[in-house]
């Protein structure tokens, strides 16, 4: 199941995961809970395409945390971080 971040939670991801359902989901920066991933104000400066992720094995989920136009948080108790991979982008400041 993919989820958007309007009503997401770890919490939520770990009852899926109970009853066998793997879930992705976008997380809005107040409910990833005590997860120490960097701020996002201070991931605002970094390079597009810098990410930070945090696996929890009790749990089996995955919390990605990257900066594309803006940051963006996800979750998954169901995918991993591999494979990497880099898409096209149009950026305005290098045209």
């Amino acid at each position: 199941m993919y989820f958007d971040n309007f009503s997401t939670s770890l919490r939520l991801l770990n009852k899926l995961r109970d009853q066998g359902i793997g879930a992705t989901e976008t997380v809005r920066q107040n409910r990833v809970e005590k997860c120490p991933l960097p701020a996002p104000d201070k991931m605002k400066k970094d390079a597009r395409g810098t990410y930070h992720y945090l696996h929890d094995r009790s749990s089996n989920v995955i919390v990605v945390r990257w900066k594309d136009n803006s940051v963006v948080t996800v979750a998954s108790n169901c995918h991993d971080i591999a494979p990497l991979g880099q898409a096209q982008r149009w950026s305005y400041a290098d045209k």
